[in-house]
């Protein structure tokens, strides 16, 4: 038979345990509205193929994003979200020839990022909704090339 005093420590550090417990599983994991508190990276390739690799990227609702880029072509490419709710985003690159001797204006679009040939470009956001949303390429007949993609964010 054990002593109270054993008792008494026992209990003690079992109710410690559960106490630890109870912080961790509300300190980790999650920001705000329930999403993961970790910036995930995704990385998208653009080439001459006038394709994005991948070409569809599921997101989750409330965590933060590290877009990296990877410009594998020997033009100018972009990665540009009409619209899509978000904290971050914007614009980096800024205007750029789109081709045939046209400028664009990156200020209109919700996230917008050009990137040099045979360079990377990162920009950080997070998906505020739920929803389907288009990212293409804006340079010259890419984007009617099919150099475009979805984000899903659930």
């Amino acid at each position: 038979m054990k002593p109270k005093r054993a008792f008494r420590l026992e209990a003690a550090a079992s109710a410690l345990l559960a106490v630890a417990g109870l912080v961790a599983a509300a300190c980790g994991g999650t920001g705000p509205d329930g999403g993961d508190s970790e910036v995930r990276e995704v990385r998208v390739r653009a080439t001459d193929d006038l394709r994005f690799e991948p070409s569809e990227m599921r997101l989750r609702r409330g965590q933060s994003v590290r877009l990296m880029m990877e410009n594998m072509g020997d033009s100018v490419h972009d990665f540009t979200v009409d619209e899509m709710p978000m904290m971050g985003g914007g614009t980096q690159g800024g205007p750029h020839d789109m081709g045939d001797g046209m400028n664009m204006d990156s200020s209109q679009y919700a996230m917008h990022m050009a990137v040099e040939s045979h360079r990377d470009g990162v920009m950080e956001f997070t998906p505020t909704e739920s929803g389907s949303y288009t990212y293409y390429c804006t340079t010259n007949g890419h984007r009617e090339a099919g150099m475009e993609g979805t984000i899903v964010v659930e």
